[in-house]
């Protein structure tokens, strides 16, 4: 009986070493998912943080390239107004010189 109880003692501190290990393990597990999980949010941090940069840089440059073509459109408006005004004076230089024509048509008549 004696042997049967310390075969019964030798098991239970066997069970309540692998109980221990159990424990001690399933902490280091639990801290590595917690690593694991930190480490995934400072990635999930640093990819936000890079696509905040590039789309800043895309910003910048449609405002640069919305800035060059604001610019050239107003340089064909003065290009078209100047074309305008010249061609008032052409117009106004031909309607003179055909009612020229025609007083001088008149005047013969």
């Amino acid at each position: 009986m004696k042997l049967h109880i310390e075969n019964l003692e030798s098991k239970f501190d066997y069970y309540n070493q692998l109980k221990k290990e159990n424990k001690y393990l399933h902490e280091k597990l639990k801290k590595m998912e917690d690593t694991k999980k930190e480490n995934e949010i400072i990635i999930l941090r640093a990819e936000n943080k890079n696509i905040k940069d590039i789309i800043n840089k895309k910003e910048q440059e449609f405002e640069m390239k919305e800035k060059k073509h604001n610019e050239e459109v107003k340089d064909f408006n003065k290009k078209i107004l100047g074309y305008e005004e010249a061609l008032k004076f052409h117009n106004s230089k031909v309607l003179v010189e055909s009612d020229n024509d025609k007083s001088v048509i008149n005047f013969f008549n």
